[in-house]
């Protein structure tokens, strides 16, 4: 058994032994071919991550390759798309031009029938102002109507120095304004007077003085509100003093409120007796210049009857000298000189007798359409022997138009054939207030009428020429149509401009 373990013993140590000399050995030759070993490992690791790399790669251009391909694909359905909205943008912006013309065509025809309606309107609603009456006149201006009826202006101002002294004694015997009350100031009612009388004093002086400015600025435009001012200043003034229980006397208010209306009506009734004395003064003006254009006329006719009487006495003169040829042209002429004698003998007895009959004259009727309207008529008189020269003045530069003359009516009486025809128009008269104003709104199918109930028969234009006033229609609905023509063309070119400018910028966003 001990041999055996020897045995085992030696075969153990020999092969350690030899396993450590093949190590050796093997270490030797791993250390001689090292070098050599790296390089083929590292060239199996290059060649292997070439592999890969080359995998990538591939794989790299699979995928660029089939990303190419969608791109392509998705840029083309895009080109598409962009290319049907453009051409549907196109269609919709020249559809919506084409609607855009359309409706400023439908507008400029709206807005002229539109023009044409006002404009109808407008004649209309003048044509029922026209005939208002005069107490819708008063209601709507609120026009005083007067309380007082004296004849001459001296009797409102006497009126009026009676209702100032009235005025004068109420405030002198303390009874324009008053004060119930006894009052005392620190238990003194002497104090307690004075305190109330300067209050009293403070009051009327306050109201006075607002009633005097309301007297100095009034006018037919403010008298009835200037009324109600001064009854409002009268309450103002009175609830000042209600804790002292002073007050003015309605007395008193009615006094100024009188003295208001007085002065008014005494400034109405000086202006209306001015206007009297204007119209006087051109009544008298007018018979002057008729007188003169008589005797003037007179005069002519006295100096043709002198020259011809010489001329033709001077003829048969020379006829009892002459001979047989020349005594016939000397007949022929003191033929005509006894003819031209006769006419001037006639002319003047014309002057004279138109001299001598003053109330002959001619009563004219005159429309002025431009400047008055239509169916505005001027029934007048004048005495001048040519009434034109009339017509002539009362189209002088004070009106735009001239007046056109539809009839001219000789009477032997033409004051009364003109107060008879003005008296029948008199509702119809244009102004209501100055009398002197002979404008009357009324067909003239009226005023044909009267002067046929009250003078026969004559020759009357119905219609006015109103030349140059028809010419300036003319000229001013030339002057508007081109004006409105031009702005609805511009209005149309500025909407094509505006939506050919949303095209372009539609086309600009689509590429």
């Amino acid at each position: 058994m001990m041999e055996g373990l020897i045995a085992a013993g030696l075969l153990a140590a020999l092969f350690v032994v030899l396993w450590a000399k093949e190590r050796a050995a093997r270490s030797t030759v791993e250390n001689r071919f090292r070098s050599v070993l790296d390089a083929e490992a590292e060239k199996q690791k290059v060649l292997g991550e070439k592999a890969t790399l080359d995998r990538e790669i591939e794989r790299l251009r699979t995928d660029r390759d089939r990303r190419t391909t969608e791109d392509e694909a998705l840029a083309a359905e895009r080109r598409q798309n962009l290319a049907t909205a453009l051409d549907a943008t196109r269609q919709k912006a020249e559809a919506a031009i084409a609607e855009a013309k359309r409706q400023a065509e439908l507008k400029t025809q709206a807005w002229q029938t539109e023009y044409a309606r006002a404009q109808e309107d407008l004649r209309r609603l003048q044509a029922e102002l026209g005939v208002l009456t005069a107490d819708a006149e008063m209601q709507s201006f609120g026009l005083y109507k007067p309380l007082y009826d004296f004849a001459k202006s001296t009797q409102y101002k006497d009126r009026l120095d009676e209702v100032r002294e009235k005025q004068r004694a109420m405030v002198t015997n303390e009874t324009a304004a008053v004060c119930p009350m006894q009052w005392e100031v620190s238990g003194s009612k002497v104090e307690g007077r004075k305190m109330i009388a300067r209050q009293l004093k403070l009051m009327l002086r306050a109201f006075n003085g607002e009633c005097d400015s309301i007297v100095s600025g009034v006018t037919w435009k403010n008298v009835v509100s200037l009324k109600e001012r001064m009854q409002r200043s009268y309450d103002a003034v009175n609830k000042l003093g209600e804790t002292q229980q002073c007050s003015i006397q309605p007395a008193y208010l009615k006094l100024k409120i009188e003295e208001l209306q007085l002065g008014f009506e005494h400034a109405e009734k000086l202006n209306a007796e001015k206007e009297e004395q204007r119209a006087l003064r051109e009544q008298m003006r007018e018979e002057e210049k008729a007188a003169k254009q008589l005797e003037k006329e007179r005069a002519e006719a006295e100096g043709e009857e002198a020259k011809y009487q010489k001329a033709l006495e001077k003829a048969q003169a020379a006829v009892k000298e002459a001979n047989a040829t020349e005594r016939a042209a000397l007949d022929e002429k003191i033929a005509k000189l006894t003819e031209m004698l006769a006419a001037a003998h006639e002319r003047k007895a014309r002057a004279v007798s138109q001299a001598e009959l003053t109330r002959s004259g001619n009563v004219y009727v005159l429309s002025n359409e431009g400047t008055f309207g239509p169916n505005v008529f001027k029934v007048g008189l004048t005495r001048r022997l040519d009434p034109l020269d009339r017509v002539d003045e009362l189209g002088d530069a004070s009106v735009p138009f001239a007046f056109d003359v539809h009839a001219i009516i000789r009477s032997d009486d033409a004051p009364a054939l003109e107060a008879k025809i003005q008296e029948a128009l008199e509702p119809h008269r244009v102004n209501l207030v100055n009398r002197r104003k002979e404008f009357f709104r009324v067909p003239i199918e009226k005023i044909v009428d009267l002067v046929t109930l009250h003078h026969g028969k004559f020759e009357f234009t119905m219609s006015g020429e109103a030349v140059e006033y028809r010419k300036t229609l003319a000229i001013r609905a030339e002057r508007e149509a081109m004006v409105a023509g031009r702005d609805a063309h511009t209005a149309a070119v500025i909407k094509v401009d505006e939506m050919q400018a949303r095209l372009a910028a539609l086309q600009k966003a689509a590429g």
